[in-house]
């Protein structure tokens, strides 16, 4: 007998994954049920409004009878959450410059310390090591004595293993271990081939839309909108930073 799993609809468990549901993210069973580094950033900097307002909704529109929280208290303790995401979205966003600016420095340390405000002493949440990390200044300060840490960030070795579970995923019913290598091997091997990597650069390219933007001469439309979603980004930041020296001060 299988038992049935899932979440009492109307708990705040339902009301959250539905709500993360409506902006494009979600709870991932194989990280753990938890969001994963896309979800996680969808929210902090893309739908973080969008997703606070509906979860504001809902989150009065079905709590309980006796719930002594009431619709202000829910509605600041739900912008906090968000701020702090923002903040956080700020802070990660600076830490992966190379040779920042005097202003970005200040932009980070001012995110920083809003971020540790936010977590500590508005939410209550506790310190773990990576928020101490973060708070207690030690990442400001090797990304300001090295000049920036964007150059030594691990992506690349995230990518690694995305094709390394993508060999195991080609192999997983071989039982023996090292016909299972040798297989992962020659597809490695294959794929790193001269002539095998100029044939998947050249159907690449080929799929790659080349539009330009009506106004504005070379610039594809693809760059115009990064260009938009990260100014966009920068007034949001600009805002919560704003925000936060309000209620901080």
């Amino acid at each position: 007998m299988r038992k049935s799993r899932g979440k009492t609809e109307g708990s705040i468990a339902y009301l959250m994954d539905a709500s993360l549901k409506k902006v494009g993210s979600k709870m991932q069973a194989w990280h753990g049920g938890e969001l994963n580094g896309v979800s996680a950033r969808n929210v902090m900097e893309e739908s973080s409004e969008e997703f606070f307002n509906l979860l504001e909704k809902d989150f009065d529109a079905n709590k309980h009878a006796d719930c002594k929280l009431t619709k202000q208290d829910i509605s600041e303790m739900l912008n906090n959450y968000k701020l702090m995401y923002t903040e956080l979205g700020s802070c990660f966003s600076y830490l992966r410059q190379i040779l920042p600016s005097e202003e970005d420095l200040v932009k980070l340390k001012d995110s920083i310390e809003n971020a540790r405000k936010l977590w500590i002493e508005k939410l209550g949440i506790s310190c773990t090591p990576k928020a101490h990390a973060l708070f207690d200044g030690h990442a400001y300060k090797q990304h300001k004595r090295l000049g920036g840490i964007g150059d030594k960030l691990e992506d690349f070795i995230e990518k690694g293993h995305q094709y390394g579970m993508r060999d195991e995923r080609r192999t997983w019913n071989i039982k023996n271990w090292e016909t299972m290598q040798r297989s992962q091997i020659r597809h490695t091997r294959r794929g790193n081939h001269p002539e095998v990597v100029k044939i998947i650069e050249r159907v690449n390219t080929s799929k790659t839309r080349k539009l330009k933007c009506l106004e504005g001469g070379g610039e594809s439309l693809k760059e115009e909108k990064k260009r938009v979603k990260k100014e966009e980004s920068q007034v949001k930041r600009d805002a919560s930073r704003s925000e936060c020296t309000t209620l901080f001060s």
